[in-house]
């Protein structure tokens, strides 16, 4: 037999549920945008340095430090999941959210080549549009702000000479990832 809630009671539900997942979002939370960002940034400016001041043919290589971090992102959030007391609609959602923004992200990555290797932009509104996602779900506004310093970035990176923008895409995810999630660590503890 199911019962029909009130409006009070379905707005304590959610409120419940938002809680639980920030809740979720705070324990450990930050890992992923400070692995992350960090990874990001320091790709972008070692990219930046290769292109500016070596005469390497090939500075891409540097994207091979994505691999170890997707391996410590996977075995982090296994145990992540495993150590969650109440896990709900909402922590599913954030998962669903960045799983998409991660094969929009391989899917631009794959195709570079039509659209002439232009991918930091679009990898920028990508990671803002899972950064805006996961603050608007957990009411967090530095996420939210690091979101729209993403999307900035990519602004500015679509109006910046090929040669600088690897470093203002590295900049980027500072901004948008790593400064929101060293103040999300610090909410952590």
């Amino acid at each position: 037999m199911e019962k029909n809630l009130s409006h009070q009671e379905s707005l304590q539900i959610i409120t419940d549920m938002i809680g639980n997942a920030k809740r979720n979002l705070a324990k450990g939370g930050s890992f992923y945008f400070l692995l992350w960002g960090v990874v990001a940034a320091l790709a972008n400016f070692g990219i930046y340095y290769l292109i500016n001041f070596t005469a390497t043919d090939d500075p891409y290589w540097v994207w091979v430090i994505t691999f170890p971090a997707a391996i410590i992102s996977v075995i982090h959030s296994k145990r992540i999941s495993a150590k969650a007391t109440v896990t709900g609609p909402i922590d599913r959602l954030y998962s669903q959210v960045w799983i998409g923004v991660f094969i929009a992200m391989a899917i631009t990555l794959v195709f570079m080549k039509q659209i002439n290797y232009a991918v930091n932009p679009v990898i920028l509104i990508y990671s803002g549009i899972g950064t805006y996602i996961t603050g608007w779900l957990s009411r967090y506004k530095p996420m939210i702000i690091g979101a729209v310093l993403l999307w900035v970035s990519a602004i500015l990176v679509f109006l910046t000479p090929f040669h600088l923008q690897y470093l203002v895409t590295g900049m980027g995810f500072i901004a948008g990832y790593v400064i929101p999630g060293m103040m999300l660590r610090k909410a952590e503890q």
